[in-house]
């Protein structure tokens, strides 16, 4: 009983095979003579063998070079190489000559002929070498012209003499050799006289003894007065002595700090007068004798020196002192209140200085402020002598005791009769006050 593939497979499966073993084929549906045996080793070449991609290269001839496109290199099952070679004669239609011609360069077999518009023929009647020119048309034989003389046609004073071949000048070598004989009139331009070996004579047109005299359309008299050696310009137009300019002064304005001295012969150094001014710019160095600061002080601010310069700086004030600087000057004081500098206020407002005190004249209440800015140590005073008192009053931040009491920031401290008087001092920089003594019964606020 016959059995399909896959009974076959399920009763015997195998896993490989010697090459000579017989493999069975049967198509499905299976029909009678349809099955097949085959080498398991034909098999294996047929359907089982792998392959690696290989490459198709090319080998050019000299005259030929091949290109490969695609991908040439895993182009084939196996490698292989197309080798460009060059056999036959390159016929005239591809560009050739279709003449083998061996070793030789190009052999032409007596004559060059070519065809086109019209025929040409080239006839060789030996060995011959030719340069041909690179434009323009050839001449034939029957154009080239016959040799004509060059003659000569002297003049009076000139004989030109002929050299080379002259009766064939025209295609031929030639020169022309002027001489000279005779004098040259004055007529042509000359003086009409032989000067031997003088530079030049002239007989009565132009006297060289005192004076040159020419004429013309205008005349011109030039007088020597001794042995003259001139040069003259190549071009332009000569100047007269009434055309000299006059020489004029180089005068210097000096700056305050810098004087100009001239040399020379600064009065007549010029064509025209001028003169150079002095400036400052900069800062003089302390090497130079200056101060070496560019700056503009302020109030009070001296040169100090800082070891290499100097700076621009104020008076510190030490204890017991107090110093008070202004436009143009330094006060410097003691700080006690004997050494108070004492101001009569006229008005009924006040700034305050540090170190000073105030006698209020004026009959309306009059207002004292205390200055925003004073050193610890700083004293100042209040006495009254107007009929309506004062007020000594404090910036914002600033606050002034007396006794147990305090006044508030940018509080005050106010007199209640017409004599009453107050003396603080400041006991902490810019913002606390004390005061050391009063008369009278003051308002705290």
């Amino acid at each position: 009983m016959s059995k399909n593939l896959n009974q076959v497979y399920m009763t015997n499966p195998i896993t490989s095979n010697a090459s000579t073993d017989l493999m069975y084929f049967m198509q499905s549906p299976y029909t009678a003579g349809t099955d097949a045996g085959m080498t398991y080793a034909n098999f294996a070449a047929q359907f089982g063998a792998p392959y690696t991609a290989a490459a198709l290269t090319a080998g050019n001839d000299t005259n030929v070079t091949l290109t490969l496109g695609g991908t040439p290199t895993t182009a084939l099952l196996h490698a292989a190489s197309i080798t460009a070679g060059w056999t036959g004669q390159l016929s005239p239609a591809r560009g050739g000559t279709g003449v083998n011609n061996g070793t030789s360069t190009l052999t032409l077999g007596g004559n060059l002929t070519t065809s086109g518009a019209f025929a040409s023929t080239f006839t060789m009647t030996n060995t011959t070498s030719v340069t041909f020119p690179t434009s323009g048309t050839l001449a034939t034989t029957s154009q080239i012209p016959s040799g004509a003389a060059l003659t000569e046609v002297n003049d009076t004073n000139v004989t030109l003499t002929l050299g080379g071949s002259p009766t064939t000048a025209l295609v031929n070598a030639a020169s022309i050799t002027a001489g000279w004989t005779g004098t040259l009139s004055g007529t042509r331009g000359g003086t009409g006289v032989n000067n031997g070996a003088n530079t030049a004579t002239f007989a009565g047109n132009l006297n060289f003894a005192n004076a040159f005299t020419t004429s013309g359309n205008f005349a011109v008299t030039q007088t020597y007065t001794n042995t003259t050696n001139v040069t003259f310009p190549t071009s332009g137009t000569l100047a007269t002595t009434s055309q000299l300019p006059t020489p004029a002064a180089l005068t210097s304005g000096n700056d305050t700090n810098v004087t100009l001295t001239l040399g020379g012969t600064p009065a007549t150094a010029l064509l025209q007068a001028a003169s150079v001014t002095a400036g400052w710019t900069g800062t003089l160095a302390v090497g130079r004798g200056g101060l070496g600061i560019g700056t503009t002080p302020s109030n009070g601010q001296i040169p100090i020196g800082n070891g290499t310069n100097y700076t621009a700086a104020t008076i510190t004030a030490g204890t017991g002192i107090s110093v008070s600087n202004g436009s143009g000057t330094i006060t410097i004081s003691s700080s006690g209140v004997g050494s108070l500098t004492w101001n009569d206020v006229s008005g009924t407002t006040q700034a305050a200085a540090v170190n000073n005190g105030y006698i209020i004249s004026n009959a309306s209440q009059t207002t004292v402020t205390l200055p925003a800015t004073a050193a610890e140590g700083s004293v100042f005073a209040v006495q009254g002598k107007g009929a309506a008192g004062w007020i000594l009053q404090m910036n914002t931040g600033q606050v002034c005791h007396l006794g147990s009491s305090a006044s508030s920031s940018a509080g005050s401290l106010t007199s209640t009769n017409q004599w009453d008087s107050v003396s603080i001092v400041c006991v902490t920089a810019n913002t606390t006050f004390a005061v050391t003594s009063v008369i009278g019964n003051l308002t705290v606020a």
